[in-house]
């Protein structure tokens, strides 16, 4: 399968995720295994240095793949550099959240950075892009469900973004803090 058909399984028609090899080779070999039951968590740190073998690129990223097969669930755990081997694991908070709160998450927005509500003379909000945090994305194929979520930390995290408690406060930031748990 090509990369079109990784973006009709997903949806998904930006961030990092599914255009990194390794990950979408994987993802596309656990579908052709029919698991119907996958989740992804990457992290992308732009213009991060690390002595980590693991972290061989300037913009280093680690992913974290789950799934289930034969009601047994796995996870494996991909980088720039390494690859370890899957593992039986705790997948079962990513998709017990998800499962919990598909229709919050999937109807759901982070919101960007904006911190002044004042136009310019074309009617222009400020809107801050500049950020050299990480990137998060997020995939869950739980059945015929699906969705893939993709925002920065500086959108969660900046207290002067007008809409920095919406973001705190949300599901998807909720789903984000279990995962990295």
């Amino acid at each position: 399968m090509k990369r079109d058909s990784v973006l009709q399984l997903t949806g998904n028609t930006h961030g990092q995720l599914f255009f990194v090899p390794k990950i979408r080779e994987r993802i596309l070999d656990l579908t052709s295994k029919n698991i119907d039951t996958i989740g992804v968590f990457m992290v992308t740190y732009v213009g991060y240095e690390s002595d980590d073998t693991c972290d061989c690129d300037l913009n280093a990223w680690t992913c974290h793949i789950f799934w289930i097969e034969n009601s047994v669930a796995f996870e494996q755990k991909i980088s720039a550099c390494c690859e370890t081997e899957p593992t039986k694991g705790n997948s079962d908070a990513f998709f017990l959240f998800y499962y919990h709160n598909a229709i919050e998450i999937n109807n759901e927005v982070i919101f960007p950075v904006i911190t002044s509500t004042e136009t310019d003379k074309n009617g222009n909000i400020d809107l801050h892009i500049l950020d050299h945090g990480a990137e998060y994305d997020i995939f869950c194929k739980y059945g015929s469900f699906k969705t893939f979520i993709t925002f920065r930390q500086e959108e969660i995290e900046n207290e002067n973004n007008i809409y920095h408690n919406d973001n705190i406060n949300s599901k998807i930031n909720a789903w984000r803090n279990i995962i990295q748990e």
